[in-house]
Protein backbone atom coordinates (compact mmCIF):
# COMPACT_ATOMS: atom_id res chain seq x y z
CA UNK A 1 0.00 0.00 0.00
CA UNK A 2 1.76 3.77 -1.08
CA UNK A 3 0.45 6.76 1.38
CA UNK A 4 -0.07 10.38 -0.13
CA UNK A 5 3.88 10.90 -0.12
CA UNK A 6 4.76 7.64 -2.28
CA UNK A 7 6.20 6.23 0.93
CA UNK A 8 5.32 2.20 1.54
CA UNK A 9 3.58 1.37 4.46
CA UNK A 10 5.07 -1.61 6.04
CA UNK A 11 3.42 -1.73 9.67
CA UNK A 12 0.05 -1.80 11.06
CA UNK A 13 -2.62 -0.47 9.05
CA UNK A 14 -6.15 0.19 10.37
CA UNK A 15 -9.06 1.34 9.01
CA UNK A 16 -13.03 1.93 8.84
CA UNK A 17 -15.73 2.71 6.47
CA UNK A 18 -18.41 5.11 8.22
CA UNK A 19 -21.96 5.42 6.86
CA UNK A 20 -23.12 9.49 7.10
CA UNK A 21 -26.07 9.58 9.15
CA UNK A 22 -26.25 6.02 9.92
CA UNK A 23 -25.18 4.03 12.74
CA UNK A 24 -23.04 1.49 10.34
CA UNK A 25 -19.36 0.84 11.09
CA UNK A 26 -17.01 -1.52 8.66
CA UNK A 27 -13.67 -2.40 10.90
CA UNK A 28 -10.61 -3.37 8.79
CA UNK A 29 -7.32 -4.55 9.89
CA UNK A 30 -4.16 -4.73 7.53
CA UNK A 31 -4.56 -4.99 3.91
CA UNK A 32 -7.56 -3.13 2.25
CA UNK A 33 -9.79 -4.61 -0.70
CA UNK A 34 -9.10 -7.88 -0.02
CA UNK A 35 -12.61 -8.85 0.29
CA UNK A 36 -15.28 -6.89 -1.93
CA UNK A 37 -17.74 -5.24 0.72
CA UNK A 38 -21.19 -4.90 -0.71
CA UNK A 39 -22.48 -1.77 1.22
CA UNK A 40 -25.59 -0.10 0.83
CA UNK A 41 -26.80 3.37 -1.36
CA UNK A 42 -25.52 6.49 1.01
CA UNK A 43 -22.59 8.23 1.72
CA UNK A 44 -19.69 6.88 3.75
CA UNK A 45 -16.38 7.97 5.37
CA UNK A 46 -13.32 6.21 4.93
CA UNK A 47 -10.99 6.44 7.52
CA UNK A 48 -7.60 4.98 7.60
CA UNK A 49 -4.84 4.95 10.03
CA UNK A 50 -1.40 4.03 9.33
CA UNK A 51 1.36 3.33 12.53
CA UNK A 52 4.58 2.43 13.03
CA UNK A 53 5.74 -0.52 15.24
CA UNK A 54 6.44 1.55 18.23
CA UNK A 55 3.39 3.54 18.04
CA UNK A 56 2.37 2.75 21.69
CA UNK A 57 0.82 5.96 22.81
CA UNK A 58 2.58 8.29 21.14
CA UNK A 59 -0.28 10.16 18.51
CA UNK A 60 3.28 11.16 16.74
CA UNK A 61 3.87 7.59 15.20
CA UNK A 62 0.12 7.85 14.06
CA UNK A 63 -1.27 9.48 10.87
CA UNK A 64 -5.10 9.14 10.11
CA UNK A 65 -6.47 10.77 6.89
CA UNK A 66 -10.64 10.69 6.28
CA UNK A 67 -11.71 9.88 2.35
CA UNK A 68 -15.19 10.77 1.46
CA UNK A 69 -17.10 8.76 -0.79
CA UNK A 70 -20.05 7.56 -2.15
CA UNK A 71 -22.03 4.58 -3.08
CA UNK A 72 -24.53 4.79 -5.46
CA UNK A 73 -26.88 2.04 -7.09
CA UNK A 74 -29.99 4.12 -7.91
CA UNK A 75 -30.67 4.81 -11.86
CA UNK A 76 -31.82 8.17 -12.74
CA UNK A 77 -35.86 8.86 -12.93
CA UNK A 78 -36.41 9.51 -17.07
CA UNK A 79 -39.62 11.13 -17.67
CA UNK A 80 -41.10 11.76 -21.43
CA UNK A 81 -41.96 15.66 -21.99
CA UNK A 82 -46.03 15.02 -23.31
CA UNK A 83 -47.44 11.78 -24.99
CA UNK A 84 -45.41 8.35 -25.27
CA UNK A 85 -47.26 7.92 -28.61
CA UNK A 86 -47.56 10.69 -30.81
CA UNK A 87 -50.00 10.73 -34.21
CA UNK A 88 -49.51 13.07 -37.26
CA UNK A 89 -51.00 13.28 -40.52
CA UNK A 90 -48.51 13.11 -43.34
CA UNK A 91 -47.02 16.20 -44.39
CA UNK A 92 -47.60 17.73 -40.44
CA UNK A 93 -44.59 19.04 -38.74
CA UNK A 94 -43.08 17.01 -35.88
CA UNK A 95 -40.62 18.40 -33.29
CA UNK A 96 -39.73 16.02 -30.41
CA UNK A 97 -40.75 17.47 -27.08
CA UNK A 98 -38.02 15.61 -25.11
CA UNK A 99 -37.63 14.66 -22.26
CA UNK A 100 -36.59 15.27 -18.53
CA UNK A 101 -34.29 13.31 -16.15
CA UNK A 102 -33.23 14.08 -12.59
CA UNK A 103 -31.17 11.76 -10.33
CA UNK A 104 -31.14 11.50 -6.38
CA UNK A 105 -27.49 12.42 -6.43
CA UNK A 106 -26.65 13.98 -9.16
CA UNK A 107 -29.49 16.47 -9.95
CA UNK A 108 -30.73 17.85 -13.09
CA UNK A 109 -29.61 15.47 -16.15
CA UNK A 110 -31.97 16.59 -18.77
CA UNK A 111 -28.91 18.17 -20.75
CA UNK A 112 -27.24 14.41 -20.87
CA UNK A 113 -30.35 12.87 -22.42
CA UNK A 114 -28.83 11.11 -25.86
CA UNK A 115 -31.77 10.80 -28.12
CA UNK A 116 -31.40 8.08 -31.24
CA UNK A 117 -34.12 7.65 -33.87
CA UNK A 118 -35.71 9.73 -36.35
CA UNK A 119 -38.90 10.69 -37.95
CA UNK A 120 -39.93 11.76 -41.34
CA UNK A 121 -43.02 13.16 -41.36
CA UNK A 122 -43.52 13.08 -45.39
CA UNK A 123 -43.47 8.87 -44.83
CA UNK A 124 -46.21 7.09 -43.73
CA UNK A 125 -45.19 4.48 -40.71
CA UNK A 126 -44.33 3.63 -37.28
CA UNK A 127 -40.97 5.45 -35.84
CA UNK A 128 -39.80 5.15 -32.31
CA UNK A 129 -37.48 7.81 -30.52
CA UNK A 130 -35.17 6.29 -27.46
CA UNK A 131 -33.85 8.32 -25.00
CA UNK A 132 -31.08 7.47 -22.65
CA UNK A 133 -29.48 8.93 -19.77
CA UNK A 134 -26.58 8.16 -16.93
CA UNK A 135 -25.41 9.69 -13.76
CA UNK A 136 -22.18 10.13 -12.92
CA UNK A 137 -21.45 6.36 -12.15
CA UNK A 138 -22.99 4.74 -14.82
CA UNK A 139 -26.75 4.30 -13.76
CA UNK A 140 -28.44 4.41 -16.76
CA UNK A 141 -32.26 4.55 -17.47
CA UNK A 142 -34.16 4.19 -21.05
CA UNK A 143 -37.60 5.59 -22.44
CA UNK A 144 -39.43 5.19 -25.96
CA UNK A 145 -41.74 7.29 -27.36
CA UNK A 146 -43.35 6.09 -30.98
CA UNK A 147 -44.47 8.52 -33.62
CA UNK A 148 -47.37 7.16 -35.83
CA UNK A 149 -47.16 9.11 -39.05
CA UNK A 150 -50.44 8.38 -40.95
CA UNK A 151 -50.92 8.35 -44.79
CA UNK A 152 -52.81 11.59 -46.04
CA UNK A 153 -56.34 10.66 -46.61
CA UNK A 154 -57.27 10.54 -50.64
CA UNK A 155 -57.52 14.01 -52.42
CA UNK A 156 -61.26 15.12 -53.58
CA UNK A 157 -62.33 13.89 -57.14
CA UNK A 158 -61.58 17.00 -59.99
CA UNK A 159 -65.58 18.05 -59.96
CA UNK A 160 -66.36 17.72 -56.08
CA UNK A 161 -69.52 19.25 -55.33
CA UNK A 162 -68.47 23.11 -53.79
CA UNK A 163 -68.82 23.91 -50.46
CA UNK A 164 -71.71 26.14 -49.43
CA UNK A 165 -69.74 29.68 -48.57
CA UNK A 166 -68.70 30.48 -45.28
CA UNK A 167 -70.95 33.00 -43.48
CA UNK A 168 -69.57 35.80 -41.50
CA UNK A 169 -69.95 34.23 -38.49
CA UNK A 170 -68.09 30.91 -39.84
CA UNK A 171 -64.59 30.45 -37.91
CA UNK A 172 -61.62 29.67 -39.55
CA UNK A 173 -59.17 27.82 -38.59
CA UNK A 174 -55.70 29.59 -38.17
CA UNK A 175 -53.88 26.73 -37.42
CA UNK A 176 -54.31 25.41 -40.70
CA UNK A 177 -53.52 28.14 -43.70
CA UNK A 178 -53.05 27.55 -46.93
CA UNK A 179 -50.49 25.90 -48.76
CA UNK A 180 -47.23 28.28 -48.95
CA UNK A 181 -48.81 30.53 -46.32
CA UNK A 182 -47.71 31.33 -43.11
CA UNK A 183 -48.07 29.45 -40.01
CA UNK A 184 -51.36 30.66 -38.11
CA UNK A 185 -50.23 27.95 -35.51
CA UNK A 186 -50.17 30.11 -31.68
CA UNK A 187 -50.65 27.23 -29.69
CA UNK A 188 -48.22 25.81 -27.04
CA UNK A 189 -46.77 22.63 -26.87
CA UNK A 190 -46.11 22.43 -23.13
CA UNK A 191 -45.79 25.07 -20.26
CA UNK A 192 -44.42 24.31 -16.93
CA UNK A 193 -43.35 26.15 -13.92
CA UNK A 194 -40.57 25.22 -11.91
CA UNK A 195 -39.27 25.77 -8.68
CA UNK A 196 -35.87 24.85 -9.18
CA UNK A 197 -35.49 21.60 -10.40
CA UNK A 198 -39.13 20.81 -8.71
CA UNK A 199 -42.36 20.90 -10.52
CA UNK A 200 -45.08 22.94 -9.62
CA UNK A 201 -48.64 22.08 -10.57
CA UNK A 202 -50.63 23.77 -12.69
CA UNK A 203 -54.70 24.12 -12.31
CA UNK A 204 -56.18 22.30 -14.83
CA UNK A 205 -52.89 20.34 -16.04
CA UNK A 206 -51.54 22.10 -19.02
CA UNK A 207 -53.39 21.24 -22.31
CA UNK A 208 -53.14 23.66 -25.34
CA UNK A 209 -56.16 24.98 -25.80
CA UNK A 210 -56.61 25.80 -22.25
CA UNK A 211 -55.88 29.32 -21.83
CA UNK A 212 -55.79 29.92 -18.20
CA UNK A 213 -54.13 28.64 -15.01
CA UNK A 214 -53.53 28.82 -11.37
CA UNK A 215 -50.80 27.74 -9.12
CA UNK A 216 -49.67 27.56 -5.36
CA UNK A 217 -45.69 28.30 -4.26
CA UNK A 218 -44.20 29.78 -1.10
CA UNK A 219 -41.18 30.49 -3.82
CA UNK A 220 -40.24 34.05 -4.21
CA UNK A 221 -39.09 33.00 -7.44
CA UNK A 222 -40.17 30.59 -10.14
CA UNK A 223 -38.92 29.56 -13.26
CA UNK A 224 -41.54 29.70 -16.46
CA UNK A 225 -40.24 27.02 -19.17
CA UNK A 226 -42.90 26.83 -22.11
CA UNK A 227 -42.22 25.57 -26.07
CA UNK A 228 -44.81 26.16 -28.96
CA UNK A 229 -45.86 23.71 -31.06
CA UNK A 230 -44.65 25.78 -34.54
CA UNK A 231 -41.05 25.72 -34.68
CA UNK A 232 -41.28 29.24 -36.16
CA UNK A 233 -43.66 30.73 -33.76
CA UNK A 234 -42.23 33.04 -30.67
CA UNK A 235 -42.99 33.07 -26.80
CA UNK A 236 -42.81 36.13 -24.42
CA UNK A 237 -43.13 36.22 -20.76
CA UNK A 238 -44.62 39.59 -20.19
CA UNK A 239 -43.68 41.14 -22.86
CA UNK A 240 -40.13 39.49 -22.43
CA UNK A 241 -39.02 36.83 -24.85
CA UNK A 242 -38.58 33.45 -23.24
CA UNK A 243 -35.29 31.27 -23.97
CA UNK A 244 -34.70 27.22 -24.21
CA UNK A 245 -33.95 27.04 -20.57
CA UNK A 246 -36.61 29.24 -19.17
CA UNK A 247 -37.31 32.58 -17.43
CA UNK A 248 -37.47 33.50 -13.98
CA UNK A 249 -40.39 35.78 -12.63
CA UNK A 250 -40.24 36.95 -8.79
CA UNK A 251 -43.46 37.05 -6.88
CA UNK A 252 -44.86 38.53 -3.95
CA UNK A 253 -47.21 37.85 -1.47
CA UNK A 254 -50.55 36.93 -3.17
CA UNK A 255 -51.80 36.50 -6.04
CA UNK A 256 -49.09 37.29 -9.22
CA UNK A 257 -50.73 37.66 -12.62
CA UNK A 258 -48.43 36.22 -16.01
CA UNK A 259 -48.85 36.53 -19.41
CA UNK A 260 -47.12 33.75 -21.75
CA UNK A 261 -48.22 35.27 -25.35
CA UNK A 262 -47.44 32.93 -28.23
CA UNK A 263 -46.84 34.78 -31.41
CA UNK A 264 -47.57 32.64 -34.56
CA UNK A 265 -45.41 33.04 -38.01
CA UNK A 266 -48.44 34.45 -39.77
CA UNK A 267 -48.50 37.80 -36.18
CA UNK A 268 -51.82 35.83 -34.92
CA UNK A 269 -51.38 35.60 -31.43
CA UNK A 270 -52.44 33.67 -28.56
CA UNK A 271 -52.27 34.08 -24.52
CA UNK A 272 -51.92 31.80 -21.74
CA UNK A 273 -52.33 33.22 -18.40
CA UNK A 274 -51.37 32.09 -14.92
CA UNK A 275 -52.13 33.15 -11.58
CA UNK A 276 -49.98 32.05 -9.10
CA UNK A 277 -50.44 32.88 -5.60
CA UNK A 278 -47.45 33.04 -3.69
CA UNK A 279 -48.24 32.26 0.40
CA UNK A 280 -46.60 32.74 2.94
CA UNK A 281 -44.56 29.60 3.44
CA UNK A 282 -44.86 26.91 6.15
CA UNK A 283 -42.31 23.95 6.92
CA UNK A 284 -43.57 21.27 5.01
CA UNK A 285 -40.81 18.94 5.03
CA UNK A 286 -42.00 15.29 6.84
CA UNK A 287 -38.51 14.06 7.54
CA UNK A 288 -36.83 16.80 10.08
CA UNK A 289 -39.25 16.53 12.82
CA UNK A 290 -36.91 15.87 16.04
CA UNK A 291 -33.44 16.62 13.90
CA UNK A 292 -31.28 18.80 15.49
CA UNK A 293 -31.58 21.53 12.50
CA UNK A 294 -35.54 21.37 12.44
CA UNK A 295 -35.52 25.44 13.09
CA UNK A 296 -32.79 26.42 11.42
CA UNK A 297 -34.19 24.65 8.12
CA UNK A 298 -37.57 25.93 8.60
CA UNK A 299 -36.20 29.20 8.96
CA UNK A 300 -34.25 29.00 6.28
CA UNK A 301 -36.83 27.64 4.14
CA UNK A 302 -39.25 30.28 5.42
CA UNK A 303 -36.97 32.92 4.19
CA UNK A 304 -36.25 31.33 0.62
CA UNK A 305 -32.91 30.39 1.06
CA UNK A 306 -33.03 26.37 0.65
CA UNK A 307 -35.37 24.56 -1.17
CA UNK A 308 -36.32 20.72 -0.03
CA UNK A 309 -35.20 17.94 -2.42
CA UNK A 310 -38.78 17.15 -2.62
CA UNK A 311 -42.03 18.89 -1.56
CA UNK A 312 -42.47 17.22 1.13
CA UNK A 313 -38.92 16.18 2.10
CA UNK A 314 -35.05 17.56 2.78
CA UNK A 315 -33.35 14.85 3.30
CA UNK A 316 -31.22 17.02 5.88
CA UNK A 317 -28.45 14.84 6.14
CA UNK A 318 -27.42 13.79 2.58
CA UNK A 319 -24.14 16.05 1.83
CA UNK A 320 -24.46 18.65 0.20
CA UNK A 321 -23.12 19.63 -3.73
CA UNK A 322 -21.29 22.46 -4.89
CA UNK A 323 -24.29 23.35 -7.07
CA UNK A 324 -26.89 23.53 -4.28
CA UNK A 325 -24.50 25.42 -2.12
CA UNK A 326 -23.83 28.18 -4.40
CA UNK A 327 -27.60 28.70 -5.43
CA UNK A 328 -28.41 28.90 -1.85
CA UNK A 329 -25.73 31.92 -1.30
CA UNK A 330 -26.19 33.68 -4.27
CA UNK A 331 -29.98 33.71 -3.18
CA UNK A 332 -28.60 35.15 0.60
CA UNK A 333 -25.96 37.65 -1.00
CA UNK A 334 -29.08 38.56 -3.27
CA UNK A 335 -26.30 37.99 -6.54
CA UNK A 336 -27.99 38.47 -9.52
CA UNK A 337 -25.70 40.22 -12.42
CA UNK A 338 -25.94 38.75 -15.59
CA UNK A 339 -22.66 37.14 -16.20
CA UNK A 340 -20.92 34.51 -18.19
CA UNK A 341 -20.34 30.80 -17.24
CA UNK A 342 -16.28 31.15 -16.65
CA UNK A 343 -16.19 27.31 -16.15
CA UNK A 344 -14.83 24.88 -18.87
CA UNK A 345 -17.70 22.30 -17.36
CA UNK A 346 -20.60 24.76 -18.05
CA UNK A 347 -22.60 22.48 -20.17
CA UNK A 348 -22.48 20.37 -16.86
CA UNK A 349 -24.51 22.95 -14.91
CA UNK A 350 -28.73 22.51 -15.25
CA UNK A 351 -30.31 25.16 -17.09
CA UNK A 352 -32.41 26.39 -14.56
CA UNK A 353 -29.09 27.15 -12.54
CA UNK A 354 -26.89 28.77 -15.12
CA UNK A 355 -27.89 32.66 -14.67
CA UNK A 356 -27.67 31.97 -10.59
CA UNK A 357 -24.19 30.31 -11.06
CA UNK A 358 -22.46 33.06 -13.10
CA UNK A 359 -24.00 35.70 -10.77
CA UNK A 360 -22.12 33.88 -7.78
CA UNK A 361 -18.96 33.39 -9.67
CA UNK A 362 -18.79 37.13 -10.42
CA UNK A 363 -19.38 37.79 -6.85
CA UNK A 364 -16.47 35.68 -5.62
CA UNK A 365 -19.01 33.07 -3.76
CA UNK A 366 -17.28 30.64 -6.23
CA UNK A 367 -14.06 30.31 -8.10
CA UNK A 368 -14.14 26.98 -9.58
CA UNK A 369 -11.14 24.23 -9.53
CA UNK A 370 -7.29 25.08 -10.65
CA UNK A 371 -8.35 23.09 -13.63
CA UNK A 372 -11.15 25.73 -15.08
CA UNK A 373 -14.19 23.20 -13.48
CA UNK A 374 -16.82 23.97 -11.76
CA UNK A 375 -18.08 20.21 -10.77
CA UNK A 376 -21.44 21.55 -10.00
CA UNK A 377 -22.60 17.97 -8.50
CA UNK A 378 -19.43 16.83 -6.42
CA UNK A 379 -20.46 16.56 -2.65
CA UNK A 380 -18.38 20.16 -0.80
CA UNK A 381 -16.18 19.29 2.40
CA UNK A 382 -16.67 21.48 5.36
CA UNK A 383 -13.49 23.41 5.05
CA UNK A 384 -15.21 24.27 1.37
CA UNK A 385 -18.03 25.65 3.29
CA UNK A 386 -16.38 27.44 4.87
CA UNK A 387 -14.38 29.33 1.65
CA UNK A 388 -17.80 29.83 0.60
CA UNK A 389 -19.55 31.63 3.17
CA UNK A 390 -16.15 33.68 3.61
CA UNK A 391 -16.75 34.89 -0.07
CA UNK A 392 -20.74 35.18 0.35
CA UNK A 393 -19.83 37.72 3.07
CA UNK A 394 -17.09 39.59 1.35
CA UNK A 395 -19.28 40.30 -1.43
CA UNK A 396 -22.41 41.48 1.01
CA UNK A 397 -20.69 43.25 3.84
CA UNK A 398 -18.73 46.67 3.35
CA UNK A 399 -15.07 46.74 2.93
CA UNK A 400 -13.49 46.75 6.73
CA UNK A 401 -16.57 44.88 8.40
CA UNK A 402 -15.70 41.55 8.02
CA UNK A 403 -12.56 40.76 10.31
CA UNK A 404 -9.63 39.77 8.09
CA UNK A 405 -7.52 36.66 8.35
CA UNK A 406 -5.18 38.62 11.07
CA UNK A 407 -7.52 39.63 12.86
CA UNK A 408 -8.60 36.18 13.24
CA UNK A 409 -5.14 34.05 12.81
CA UNK A 410 -4.95 31.20 15.07
CA UNK A 411 -8.89 30.56 15.59
CA UNK A 412 -8.68 27.58 13.58
CA UNK A 413 -6.15 25.78 16.46
CA UNK A 414 -9.34 25.14 18.65
CA UNK A 415 -10.15 22.27 16.92
CA UNK A 416 -8.97 19.06 17.90
CA UNK A 417 -7.91 18.35 14.47
CA UNK A 418 -6.59 21.40 13.56
CA UNK A 419 -3.66 20.19 11.35
CA UNK A 420 -5.95 18.30 9.31
CA UNK A 421 -7.56 21.23 8.34
CA UNK A 422 -6.14 22.14 4.71
CA UNK A 423 -3.33 25.50 4.54
CA UNK A 424 -5.06 27.54 1.90
CA UNK A 425 -8.80 26.26 4.22
CA UNK A 426 -7.15 27.97 7.39
CA UNK A 427 -7.88 31.49 7.62
CA UNK A 428 -11.92 31.24 5.77
CA UNK A 429 -12.16 28.24 8.91
CA UNK A 430 -10.88 30.54 11.07
CA UNK A 431 -13.47 33.77 9.95
CA UNK A 432 -16.53 31.04 9.76
CA UNK A 433 -15.47 29.84 13.50
CA UNK A 434 -15.32 33.63 15.16
CA UNK A 435 -18.27 34.50 13.32
CA UNK A 436 -20.13 31.91 14.84
CA UNK A 437 -21.20 30.36 11.34
CA UNK A 438 -19.27 27.14 11.40
CA UNK A 439 -19.03 25.03 14.99
CA UNK A 440 -16.85 21.55 15.56
CA UNK A 441 -18.32 18.20 15.36
CA UNK A 442 -18.47 15.68 17.78
CA UNK A 443 -15.18 15.51 20.60
CA UNK A 444 -14.40 19.13 19.32
CA UNK A 445 -13.13 18.04 15.73
CA UNK A 446 -14.00 20.19 12.56
CA UNK A 447 -13.72 16.92 10.17
CA UNK A 448 -12.48 19.58 6.90
CA UNK A 449 -12.43 17.00 4.72
CA UNK A 450 -15.69 15.71 5.40
CA UNK A 451 -19.09 16.38 3.74
CA UNK A 452 -21.08 18.89 4.79
CA UNK A 453 -24.62 18.23 4.95
CA UNK A 454 -27.67 19.56 3.92
CA UNK A 455 -28.53 20.37 7.71
CA UNK A 456 -25.03 21.59 8.13
CA UNK A 457 -25.35 24.18 5.31
CA UNK A 458 -29.26 25.40 5.82
CA UNK A 459 -27.58 26.31 9.08
CA UNK A 460 -24.82 28.27 8.13
CA UNK A 461 -26.50 30.00 5.41
CA UNK A 462 -29.01 30.76 8.36
CA UNK A 463 -26.54 32.21 10.36
CA UNK A 464 -24.94 34.24 7.91
CA UNK A 465 -27.93 35.41 7.23
CA UNK A 466 -28.53 36.87 10.91
CA UNK A 467 -25.51 38.39 10.59
CA UNK A 468 -26.04 40.41 7.24
CA UNK A 469 -29.42 41.35 8.83
CA UNK A 470 -28.93 42.31 12.42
Amino acid sequence: MKNDYGGTVKSAVYSSIMATGHEQRFEFHGAIGDEPLDLPDGDYLLEVSVADTVYGSDPSHRKTAVFPFAVDRTPPVLNLNGDSTVTIVEGESFTDPGATATDNRDGDLTGGIVTTGTVDPKVPGTYELKYKVQDSVGNAAEAVRTVVVNARPAAPPDNPEPDPAPSEDSPIDPVSPGIGAPSGNNRLASLKLLDGMLEVALTPPFSPSTPAYTADSGSRRLTIVARPEHAAATVTVNGRSLPAEGLPVSLEVGDNEVAVTVRAENGDERTYTLTIRRSEPVCPFEDIHGHWAEENICAAFALGLVQGDSATRFVPDRAVTLLEMAVMLARLVGADDEAPLPFADASDIPAWAEETIGAAAAAGIVEGYPDGTFRPHRFVTREEVAAMLVGAARAAMAEGELPDERQTAGAAGRFADAPAISEWALGDVSIAAVQGWMEGREGGRFEPLANATRAEAATTILRLWKALHP
